[in-house]
Formats: C-alpha cells, structure tokens, sequence
C-alpha cells in the first residue's frame, strides 16, 4: 500500500509540472503574436505616415489572422527642438502605440484574466498629410 501512495504522489507532481510549463508556453505565444501585432500597426503608421484610428482596426482584421484583443490605443507626441537662436521648430510627431494582451481562461474566469500592455513607438513622422491635421487622425495627444 506504501508504494501505491507514493506512486500517485509522483504522478500528481509530474502532472503539475506539466500544467505550469503548458500554462508559460502558452502565455510567451501570446505575447509573442501582441508583440507582432503591435510591431505591423508601427510599420504600417510609417509607411503611410499616419493613420486615423478606423483603418488601423480595418488593417488588423483584414490581417486574415484573427486577433481576439481590445482595440489598440494611440496617442501622439509633437517633437520640436530648438534652433540656433532658440526659437522652438516643430520637427513632426510620433505616435505611441499600446496593445493590451488578454490570456483567456475558461476554467477560472475573468478575475484571473491578465491585461498586460505591450508599448511601441513610431520614428518621427516628418512628412505626409497628417502632419499638420493631428486631430483628423482620430488619436489624442499623450
């Protein structure tokens, strides 16, 4: 009988064991695919040098992958410097890009569900439409 119970001891262990390890592995591939996410909205703000917020949302559904996340947050920063006799120049803006990861659980709820921010932010824009209509792009300043 002795070794009967230590034989469902070891098992219990080793079933814990692999429950924490699915549990990491599972938590690094979400954060990985928020990572990427956020990285494809940054990328796609350059290239078009700005963005308002509802083609931003149109360019992460039609992604074809399918992203179970709230909407991102964005904001914009001015960057201005100041010249040889002090006078202040406006440069461009960047735009600060913030996607929240979710891990879904369905055995222990919403209470147990981590939001964790993942945080990005663009080169400065110089050029391009948006630079002097901020308000237009639909994004409050920081």
């Amino acid at each position: 009988m002795k070794e009967a119970t230590g034989g469902a001891l070891l098992m219990g262990l080793a079933a814990g064991i692999i429950i924490i390890f699915v549990t990491v592995v599972a938590f690094f591939i979400s954060y990985g695919k928020t990572f990427r996410l956020k990285n494809m909205i940054i990328n796609k703000i350059e290239q078009n040098e700005g963005m308002t917020e509802g083609e931003i949302i149109t360019t992460i559904t039609s992604g074809g992958t399918k992203y179970n996340i709230q909407p991102p947050k964005l904001c914009y920063n001015k960057v201005t410097y100041r010249d040889i006799n002090k006078n202040i120049v406006y440069k461009g803006f960047t735009v600060q890009v913030i996607v929240y990861m979710t891990m879904e659980r369905r055995i222990l709820g919403e209470a147990f569900a981590p939001s964790i921010p993942v945080r990005g932010e663009t080169r400065i824009i110089e050029t391009g439409y948006y630079r002097d209509h901020l308000t237009e792009m639909g994004i409050d300043p920081c």
